[in-house]
């Protein structure tokens, strides 16, 4: 069955379009990734000019061979850091090219090669993953006390746009609970992770790498629900003075 040709999407005059599919262990065909350009002209998706569409199929096979691996690399050490299952791998890639006319140029197809996992890298990817959330977590939060600052007691206010204001308040405590994890859930997986034995097949990794890690996330989701607590007091003293006086 010959490949189909991708569907034109753009006026300007191409030397040739490319469709990449990755197919993973489970059948399921990742969505197709297209590109289209001209050979003397960079392409947008491996930033190279070629002389051909032999050499074109070659660098966006071998571009999109790297990124699937590294990917799911990433993904799958995400998954054995937080105990959830494994991704499912891709395993094949195609890469067809079309001439302008769409006539097939080229084909390329393979098997990807993925590279064991070690206890080694997934106690690495633990204490970087921590870090990370951790970080990302406190630059939020300050994000937010900075677009509405959180105050214990604000002074009463004869700003019209109460209305407003509520609403801003409102939203901000919902946002600074939607950023971290609930604190009953950190506590959670506290205690699952302290009363577990140090490597088990359910734990693969250091037990104090993902100890630490919630327990620095636990401090932060406390610290996130006290403040959206404090904006949800800001709001309701707002709405008193939005009731009309009787």
């Amino acid at each position: 069955m010959n490949p189909v040709a991708p569907q034109e999407n753009s006026t300007e005059p191409v030397d040739y379009r490319w469709t990449t599919i990755v197919t993973e262990a489970n059948g399921r065909e990742r969505p197709p990734r297209h590109g289209e350009g001209r050979l003397d002209q960079t392409d947008g998706y491996t930033g190279g000019t070629y002389d051909s569409h032999a050499e074109l199929a070659a660098s966006v096979f071998a571009d999109i061979c790297a990124e699937a691996v590294e990917y799911h690399r990433d993904a799958l050490l995400d998954a054995r850091v937080d105990g959830e299952p494994d991704p499912a791998a891709p395993v094949t890639v195609t890469t067809t090219v079309h001439d302008a006319d769409g006539t097939v140029m080229a084909v390329l197809a393979g098997r990807l090669r993925h590279t064991s996992i070690t206890d080694d890298d997934i106690d690495t990817a633990a204490a970087t993953l921590g870090r990370i959330a951790v970080e990302d977590a406190r630059l939020e939060m300050g994000r937010l006390r900075k677009a509405v600052p959180i105050v214990a007691d604000p002074e009463p206010t004869t700003d019209p746009d109460l209305s407003e204001r509520l609403r801003a308040l409102r939203a901000a405590a919902t946002e600074l609970r939607a950023e971290v994890d609930d604190p009953e859930y950190c506590d959670h997986r506290l205690a699952t992770l302290e009363a577990a034995p140090d490597r088990t097949p359910d734990v693969p990794i250091d037990r104090q790498a993902r100890v630490d890690r919630w327990r620095r996330l636990r401090e932060i989701s406390t610290e996130a629900y006290r403040d959206a607590s404090r904006l949800d007091d800001a709001a309701t003293r707002l709405r008193r003075e939005l009731r009309p006086a009787r």
